[in-house]
């Protein structure tokens, strides 16, 4: 059963250290209030007050699969007539979201998640999304900076973003940035392993360290953070994985044929780490969800980084490439993201491929 733990001072507001609260709970729909069996509860304290409120039974009134929906927690002072609300979100992951005016409330999300390459691209807009839902995010990325950015700008979001900066081809980095999330918050809920680089780099002349920095960030480093956060979900419910792979892990595309080479690769390799951890969770009766998602074309920072392909590709090359404009955006990726995480508990989506409309890749 799962319980929502709330702690407040609100005797400290009363100034009585014995204060009876009546609880009554309702759901908001569209922005309209619908009451649905409310309970009064009489609840006796001291200084702190400790309400558990069990979720199933919001869940019974409310879980719908892809859709969220709110519920309005009124705590009336039956002394002084006062109230103070508290609003639970629900779908994507539960949070909790104080009232502007209640002060005291130590609000604690139910869910953490982790997406690297936060700092940009689909991990920005991952990142975006989950906050937007009421997660706890830790963004971990090179740049830190345009992550604590990020954080600025969705402050006012139910979820909140925490900034760490990683630098995934090291793995003393990766270690500490899970220690350090052991130490915050305990645990993971949901691990989106985003971050990806490809270069143009062929088999016949291309470079070592390109390829080893490929397969560094692209494969190393998922099994890594995969391996920390699974020692973190040893507790939790519910938990999930989610890698952003590619259209390349599941073929290798015919377009200019000196494009891309060690990238598919590795794209392989990840949809196999996918089918290999969802085994290993089978295999150990742990329900974690294991989703291998894969985009086709999306306009992100990593391609625009490759820069001029006129002075990289043939005339040849670059003719055949201006024929393939359509892209996806990193937000429809968010999106899928979304979807996959609000699958109900028996559901499992296993692969799912995106392809802008008109691909032909």
């Amino acid at each position: 059963m799962w319980l929502l733990r709330i702690r407040s001072l609100l005797c400290e507001q009363d100034g009585s250290n014995d204060v009876v609260y009546e609880v009554r709970a309702s759901r908001r729909t569209c922005g309209i209030k619908m009451p649905l069996a409310p309970f009064p509860l009489r609840i006796f304290f001291g200084r702190e007050i400790c309400v558990d409120i069990c979720i199933h039974t919001l869940l019974m009134y409310s879980y719908v699969p892809g859709t969220r929906c709110s519920w309005e927690i009124i705590f009336l002072n039956i002394r002084t007539k006062s109230l103070s609300r508290l609003y639970v979100y629900i779908g994507g992951g539960l949070s909790l979201r104080n009232s502007p005016q209640v002060k005291s409330w130590l609000i604690e999300n139910l869910q953490v998640a982790v997406v690297t390459g936060a700092s940009a691209g689909i991990g920005a807009e991952v990142v975006k999304a989950l906050v937007k839902k009421g997660f706890t995010v830790v963004g971990l990325a090179r740049r830190k900076n345009r992550v604590q950015e990020l954080a600025t700008e969705l402050k006012e979001e139910p979820g909140k973003l925490h900034a760490c900066e990683c630098d995934l081809t090291k793995e003393e980095d990766i270690l500490a940035a899970f220690r350090w999330i052991k130490a915050q918050w305990g645990g993971v809920d949901v691990l989106v392993n985003n971050a990806g680089v490809f270069k143009l780099s062929t088999l016949t002349n291309g470079h070592t360290e390109d390829w080893k920095h490929i397969l560094d960030i692209n494969v190393l480093a998922v099994c890594i953070c995969t391996r920390e956060s699974m020692q973190l979900m040893e507790d939790r419910e519910h938990c999930h994985v989610i890698n952003i792979c590619s259209v390349a892990g599941h073929r290798i595309p015919n377009l200019v044929p000196s494009f891309l080479h060690v990238y598919p690769a590795s794209k392989h390799a990840l949809r196999a780490i996918s089918d290999s951890l969802r085994a290993e969770c089978a295999r150990n009766k742990r329900r974690i969800k294991v989703t291998n998602l894969s985009p086709g074309t999306v306009q992100t920072e990593m391609a625009a980084g490759l820069g001029n392909l006129s002075e990289k590709l043939t005339e040849e090359d670059m003719a055949e490439l201006s024929q393939h404009k359509v892209t996806l955006q990193s937000k429809d990726i968010a999106d899928a993201v979304l979807y996959v995480l609000e699958t109900p508990p028996h559901v499992e989506i296993r692969e799912l491929i995106i392809e802008p409309l008109g691909a032909v890749l």
